[in-house]
């Protein structure tokens, strides 16, 4: 059985933390991996119904001694043979249930932290208050699992605008969206990547025909011959080796591509970024904060204290647009909550190790 070890989920990478719907296939996929390492799928499949999964077992009450005709308790010197072999068996039976019981508790406890750790931080407020794993995955699933046909339509437009985006910036990411976004489409049925590899290679060639003439008027007359054989991964994996030579032979430590200008102009300087900073709830009064937001902070929340229609549902991306120390705060109120809560159930408890180097890689 494989360990998810701390080391491991302090380095979710970036891309593999849950932000959006279009992240989910691959995500689950992610999730489901580890839990069927740790043969605990059955216990945390979103997809299945409460008395479709397993369950995990209840403590049980140790075995005690037997007491005599008279019900009187005795000592366990005082058992003959035959009670002592029952109870000596008992005991063993017992022992060897809690084991089994304890190593699986320890596991889900592990999947319960990788599920949390592989959330992006923005997201975390949709599990606080959630007990066990398979809560958890039934929460995100309700939030980021995507209609077919939703689903369908948002490819297609992320499929038009890739073919319209040139590369700029780590090219090897570049061409992982493209890989990503393709993989997605075949298994949506989008036409652009279902419907045979040349379609998906040709709009590739597109993309970056103004970047790398020589490369992709090669591949066009390749494809005139053998059009039927290359493959889009084929395409991707040529184009990818180039970048990498030619980074090799210019010195370059990271191949990096700049977006073709049209009219000679040098590209503008990247504006500095600016964070929100009125509290994600939208309440513009000069002394509400959101440490004493009622939306963010569960505990100060008075009694028969309801939200308004719409917010909740802004509350998500305003939470994006914060600071990094801003967005750690207001994990550190939920989660301050949700630790109270967790404790007082004896059960399932969030890991705290939530640092600003954790929070700063999401932003």
């Amino acid at each position: 059985m494989s360990d998810i070890t701390r080391e491991d989920l302090m380095q979710v990478p970036l891309d593999q933390k849950l932000q959006s719907e279009a992240q989910w296939r691959v995500w689950i996929g992610h999730i489901k991996s580890a839990a069927v390492a740790e043969d605990v799928w059955d216990y945390l499949d979103p997809e299945k119904a409460d008395d479709e999964v397993l369950q995990v077992p209840k403590a049980q009450e140790e075995p005690s001694i037997p007491r005599d005709n008279r019900q009187r308790e005795r000592d366990i010197m005082e058992l003959d043979d035959a009670e002592l072999k029952r109870y000596t068996f008992a005991v063993q039976a017992y022992d060897r249930r809690d084991q089994r019981r304890q190593r699986l508790l320890k596991t889900m406890s592990r999947l319960n932290n990788l599920i949390t750790r592989s959330l992006a931080t923005e997201h975390h407020y949709l599990v606080v208050g959630e007990d066990s794993p398979r809560k958890k995955l039934i929460k995100l699933s309700e939030t980021f699992k995507p209609k077919p046909q939703s689903r369908q339509q948002q490819l297609r437009r992320a499929w038009r605008e890739m073919i319209r985006q040139k590369p700029q910036g780590d090219t090897n990411h570049w061409l992982t969206q493209w890989v990503s976004l393709f993989e997605e489409g075949k298994i949506a049925g989008i036409p652009d990547c279902s419907n045979g590899d040349h379609f998906a290679i040709r709009d590739f060639l597109d993309a970056i025909q103004l970047v790398d003439d020589t490369w992709c008027t090669a591949w066009r007359e390749r494809l005139a011959d053998q059009e039927k054989s290359v493959t889009f991964h084929e395409v991707i994996a040529s184009y990818r080796s180039r970048r990498g030579d030619l980074a090799i032979s210019s010195g370059r430590k990271q191949p990096k591509i700049a977006l073709a200008s049209l009219n000679g102009e040098p590209e503008a300087k990247p504006v500095e970024k600016t964070y929100r900073k009125k509290c994600p709830c939208g309440n513009t009064h000069p002394q509400h904060h959101f440490s004493k937001c009622f939306y963010l902070n569960e505990s100060i929340r008075p009694e028969g204290w309801k939200p308004k229609e719409g917010t909740i549902e802004r509350i998500s991306e305003n939470i994006k647009q914060m600071s990094p120390q801003d967005q750690e705060k207001i994990v550190k109120i939920q989660q301050k909550k949700a630790e109270s809560a967790h404790l007082a159930a004896g059960f399932w408890i969030l890991d705290p190790l939530f640092t600003s180097a954790t929070i700063a890689s999401n932003s």
